[in-house]
């Protein structure tokens, strides 16, 4: 066999460092520089956990707010509601009806304070308040008939009997006045009432 010549020897030592340093380089090459990574190269899921979180700022100022909306349009209208039979009077302190719905009458009770108040039609299934105080004498002008302070007492029955001669239990409406100066004691007052029937 023969011997290889020197030059073969160099040349193949030269071709085994070459590739030995190429494989070097590439295994230990080191980032020193941001110009030395390609754009678009490194992904987000490529960093670390901590490394993504350094990337998020902090949240900033909350911005003004919007100019308002254009105004909406119409709603549909509801439904009808029922119609309410109203019923009222102003009574004197002496049961005299000052002013009323027609029909109604009024007429004292047996004891100071008491009243029946007929309004001529069934009241069994409504509401009634009264409330006691001053009301217009409408033939002296600018002036009224001054009513007790107080809590004035309402009290509605069943149909069947009466409370009175033309005052049945049907459509009356039994009204005790009290003097709030007096413990609340019945007492004569003037008074308005008013009756509510759906």
């Amino acid at each position: 066999m023969r011997k290889p010549s020197a030059a073969l020897v160099v040349a193949t030592a030269a071709l085994v460092m070459s590739t030995l340093g190429t494989s070097l380089a590439a295994t230990h090459y080191v980032i020193t520089s941001p110009k030395q990574v390609k754009p678009g190269t490194i992904t987000l899921s490529a960093l670390t956990k901590q490394a993504r979180k350094a990337l998020r700022g902090e949240r900033g100022p909350r911005g003004q707010a919007g100019a308002s909306g254009p105004q909406g349009p119409v709603g549909a209208a509801g439904i009808p509601g029922l119609s309410a039979t109203k019923l009222w009077a102003q009574i004197g302190s002496d049961a005299s009806v000052n002013v009323s719905t027609p029909g109604v009458t009024a007429r004292l009770g047996v004891s100071p304070g008491t009243y029946a108040v007929n309004f001529g039609v069934g009241i069994t299934r409504c509401a009634a308040t009264a409330t006691q105080g001053s009301i217009p004498p409408f033939a002296t002008p600018v002036s009224a008939t001054t009513g007790l302070p107080g809590a004035a007492l309402v009290f509605l029955q069943g149909a069947g009997a009466e409370v009175a001669p033309g005052f049945p239990t049907v459509s009356t409406v039994l009204v005790e006045t009290t003097n709030a100066a007096a413990a609340g004691a019945a007492a004569a007052s003037a008074f308005t009432i008013a009756v509510l029937c759906g």
